[in-house]
């Protein structure tokens, strides 16, 4: 069985042209499965967790470890007995973790902002991670609220000295996620932060991605309360009225910027198709389709050409939740003996529309050389055989277009039969 590239992900155009080709046969064709990719990933994750369910006793990376485990679970329908005690361990793991940070700061002041967006991570991934794997009692905890109450406190007054747009991010879409269970909104001061900072020219590529997605997310499901925000940031800087146009305008030069590139960084790798699990079905374009391809391209080279095989665990976590989020985690294949069928298609099928293109150029010249013997025959004197000449020229033409309709048409024909 011969493996597609990175192209097959885009499964939607290759479809289309398939089923143009060879219609009723297309279930023999193409094949789904799982991607490689995903499974050496996935092993790679699974190897380094610890035997209490976490990932170095830390509860941000097991918050992570653990959604790829429930996407895991949900995706590739595994029913493995291990598998499912290693993900309660990870589950019983991040609840005990919270349920002790929420007494220990009922009884003491955090105020400092030392170490306060490593904590506040931390819960805010926990909180997140819990409310996606349907742990929703743990999130009501009356000493939980009032632990994200403060900790949400905290950080909306030192969000601008702390400049963390990774931490405003996670909160940002932990927030989005428990909202209906805790009846609370992010503060002003946090949604100002990320707005000022995602339409900064001093931003990075990595932080763009990582405020982009969670603030369009907000925008699509409360315009009303972001749309408040978003006139008094554009009057002040001039911004267009509509906040997704101008964010799209951002998004787009970000994407530029990284399709220039010949390599790019693991961080960025890990946050470009994390926003693209976000919002990739809502904003189709040419340009994010175009990052999926070099995204898949790049993890390809890294894996296939066995490089970096030991990824930091975070970066891992996240390129592994991306992709099974946004659909990554199957590929279509073709098996080995329709392999030059479809190369022989391709073929006669870029032939065909090569054919069709030029007699319509032919018919098109025929036309405008009829057009203007016309104008020429209505304008100079009867005896001027430049008319007749142009007319002349013009049927060659259209006839000469007629042959290349019959041929396109004949080709198509008997490659029907021949698929047939």
């Amino acid at each position: 069985m011969v493996m597609a590239n990175f192209m097959v992900h885009l499964r939607k155009r290759v479809l289309a042209c398939l089923t143009h080709m060879k219609g009723p046969f297309l279930p023999d064709i193409l094949m789904e499965v799982y991607s490689p990719l995903v499974i050496n990933l996935s092993k790679q994750l699974l190897q380094t967790q610890q035997t209490d369910g976490s990932w170095r006793g830390d509860p941000l990376l097991t918050a992570i470890g653990l959604r790829v485990m429930h996407y895991l679970k949900c995706s590739l329908m595994i029913q493995s007995p291990i598998f499912r005690k290693r993900y309660h361990l990870a589950i019983m793991f991040l609840k005990q973790w919270l349920i002790k940070t929420a007494d220990m700061l009922s009884k003491q002041q955090y105020t400092v902002y030392y170490g306060l967006d490593r904590l506040s991570r931390a819960v805010f991934n926990a909180l997140y991670t819990l409310s996606i794997v349907g742990e929703i009692r743990w999130i009501k905890n009356k000493k939980v609220i009032t632990m994200v109450h403060r900790l949400t406190k905290q950080v909306a007054k030192y969000c601008f000295k702390l400049h963390n747009p990774f931490l405003i991010g996670e909160l940002l879409t932990c927030f989005l996620s428990i909202l209906d269970y805790m009846k609370m909104f992010p503060p002003n001061n946090i949604l100002h932060y990320a707005v000022q900072a995602v339409f900064s020219n001093n931003i990075d590529d990595c932080s763009f991605f990582a405020l982009a997605a969670p603030l369009i997310s907000w925008y699509r499901r409360y315009p009303q309360f972001f749309m408040d925000i978003w006139r008094e940031f554009a009057g002040r800087i001039r911004q267009e009225r509509d906040f997704l146009k101008a964010l799209a305008k951002r998004v787009m030069i970000r994407i530029d910027n990284i399709l220039a590139k010949d390599e790019i960084d693991l961080r960025l790798l890990a946050y470009a198709l994390s926003f693209v699990a976000c919002v990739g079905d809502l904003m189709e374009s040419r340009s994010l389709i175009k990052l999926v391809q070099y995204l898949i391209a790049d993890l390809q080279k890294r894996y296939l050409a066995l490089k970096e095989r030991a990824l930091p665990i975070f970066y891992l976590s996240l390129i592994e939740e991306s992709l099974l989020r946004a659909g990554l985690h199957t590929w279509w294949v073709v098996p080995g003996r329709y392999v030059n069928i479809i190369k022989a298609a391709l073929r006669r099928y870029t032939e065909i529309r090569k054919l069709a293109l030029y007699g319509l150029m032919l018919d098109a010249t025929a036309i405008a050389l009829a057009l203007l013997a016309i104008s020429l025959c209505l304008s100079l004197a009867p005896s001027s055989i430049i008319p007749t000449v142009l007319s002349i020229i013009g049927f060659l033409i259209s006839i000469i277009g007629w042959f290349h309709r019959k041929l396109s048409k004949t080709l198509k024909s008997v490659d029907e039969r021949h698929c047939g």
